[in-house]
């Protein structure tokens, strides 16, 4: 059976180090721990150009034969890739637990590496304990670093310089990263997998039982952008390519905008449409489908507005004039009830005084009668007997006319008092059909400004309900107008995006188009 032959030709990969390159641009020449500045160096493991093997013997190299640790776990191997990491600019060297147990075991400990970038050693300290130093130093001595305690440089120096020498500004600006985020992280975390990721994909660099506090987008669900930062990494993308995938992405959010205003829209017509088929009163009827709705909408509309317009509006001059009798009718009725109150009020004096004054007619008659026959107020002896026998005391006698006079003058007052009682009676009972004649003529006019007042509101409130139903079926056409216009643009942006060219596979994955 013949071999099938490929559909492309192999490609001819070729590496060709440059001339003048004697050594990587980026190695670490030496890793050293010491258990506090200027203390003992615990270890200290110098590397070489090249590929390096971290192993660790099991105990069969040791002569255990019971097998213990036969497959080497515990070592340190993967701590010591990831203090390689720490002093290249990693944030983390361990996750939280075993962090905390270095620093309980070593509080003070430091660790050190000679990296080497474009032939220059940067000299790096970064802290393993409670310890916040981070120094980066270029052409420093590790050792004079590590054994002082000098000023705090942070490893941003050491990241800017990776960054401007081996990833470059135009790396980065393919890699499409967030706006001030820096490259190196993400190269570092794709260049040094954890080994919990051995076994998943390519674009799988972090993972989350590392602790590593890796930067989006080297860690994630979203392999995306990891696929972006590989392919700018490895040089095989393009600024063209790039500038097309912006336009496309550009084009994509359009179109999400595009159909989440649609959407949008159709809701809002949908329930103006509801609206307006209530207020027009058409629940009942076969309604056409738009845009023939909304001629059906305008023409009930504008017979509704028509309408409004010929009911009566109520005469404003017969107004004016009814509400003139009311305010008269209002006038007469309480110049009456006015009077009555103070009749009212005054009657209890009136009678009170009549009593005051008819309390004295009997001490008056009494007096007058004593003044006829009347006794000496000395001797107490009839006026009589002392007429007839003399009385040597006393002079002075009571005056029957004047007794009789006083008498005579309180029973004039009595009666005009009773005269002006009875004139005050009568007015107040011929004031009570003069109060209900006015309360008749306030109410009947009162009713006659609320029927013409009735007749206005009926006709201000039909105009304003048909005027607003009007605007609403305006309303609606605009909307209905502007979901119409926005199809056509998104018809539009989605030929635009038929017509993107398919950039073929990437990683073995076909690139699907947005319209697929």
């Amino acid at each position: 059976m013949s071999q099938q032959h490929e559909l492309f030709a192999p490609p001819k990969l070729s590496l060709i180090a440059p001339a003048d390159l004697k050594e990587p641009r980026l190695w670490v020449r030496r890793l050293a721990i010491w258990d506090a500045p200027g203390g003992r160096n615990i270890r200290d493991v110098p590397l070489r150009p090249g590929l390096n093997i971290v192993w660790s013997p099991d105990g069969f190299d040791d002569g255990n034969a019971s097998g213990a640790r036969t497959i080497g776990h515990g070592a340190g191997k993967s701590l010591f890739c990831r203090l390689l990491r720490y002093c290249l600019g990693e944030q983390r060297f361990a996750d939280e637990a075993q962090r905390e147990r270095i620093a309980i075991a070593f509080p003070n400990g430091i660790v050190g590496a000679e990296v080497m970038l474009d032939g220059v050693c940067w000299a790096v300290v970064r802290p393993l304990g409670i310890r916040r130093r981070h120094v980066a130093i270029a052409d420093g001595n590790l050792d004079e670093i590590a054994a002082g305690d000098g000023a705090t440089t942070s490893i941003d120096a050491l990241i800017e310089a990776i960054e401007q020498a081996i990833i470059t500004p135009s790396i980065a600006s393919l890699a499409r990263l967030q706006p001030g985020q820096k490259a190196w992280p993400i190269a570092l975390a794709w260049l040094t997998r954890d080994q919990e990721c051995r076994f998943d994909d390519v674009l799988a660099w972090r993972s989350p039982a590392s602790g590593s506090d890796a930067p989006i987008p080297a860690s994630g669900r979203e392999t995306g952008p990891r696929r972006e930062a590989l392919r700018a990494f490895l040089m095989a993308i393009t600024e063209e390519e790039q500038e097309a995938r912006r336009n496309e992405e550009t084009l994509r959010v359009d179109v999400g905008n595009a159909e989440r205003e649609i959407s949008h829209i159709s809701w809002d017509l949908g329930r103006r449409q509801t609206r307006l088929i209530n207020q027009l009163g058409l629940v009942e009827q076969p309604l056409p489908e738009m845009p023939l709705l909304l001629e059906v909408f305008r023409k009930a509309s504008d017979e509704r507005l028509t309408a409004a317009a010929q009911l009566p509006s109520g005469n404003t001059a017969d107004l004016a004039a009814v509400k003139k009798a009311l305010q008269d009718a209002n006038g007469e009725l309480s110049r009456a009830e006015e009077e009555r109150v103070r009749l009212e009020a005054q009657l209890p004096v009136e009678k009170q005084v009549l009593t005051l004054l008819s309390s004295e007619i009997p001490g008056l008659s009494t007096a007058a009668a004593n003044a006829a026959s009347q006794v000496c107020p000395i001797c107490e002896v009839p006026i009589d007997r002392i007429l007839a026998e003399g009385c040597g005391l006393s002079h002075k006698l009571h005056s029957e006319a004047e007794c009789r006079a006083r008498l005579e003058t309180k029973r004039q007052e009595v009666g005009k008092q009773q005269e002006k009682i009875a004139a005050l009676e009568a007015r107040l009972k011929a004031l009570q059909p003069v109060i209900a004649l006015a309360q008749q003529t306030v109410r009947q006019a009162e009713e006659r400004v609320q029927a013409i007042e009735d007749v206005r509101d009926a006709r201000t409130s039909a105009w304003h309900t048909a005027t607003r139903i009007k605007e609403g079926v305006d309303r609606f056409g605009e909307l209905s107008a502007e979901r119409d216009e926005l199809r056509k643009r998104l018809q539009g942006i989605e030929e635009r995006l038929g017509h993107v060219p398919n950039r073929g596979f990437l990683f073995g994955r076909r690139r699907d188009s947005l319209l697929s």
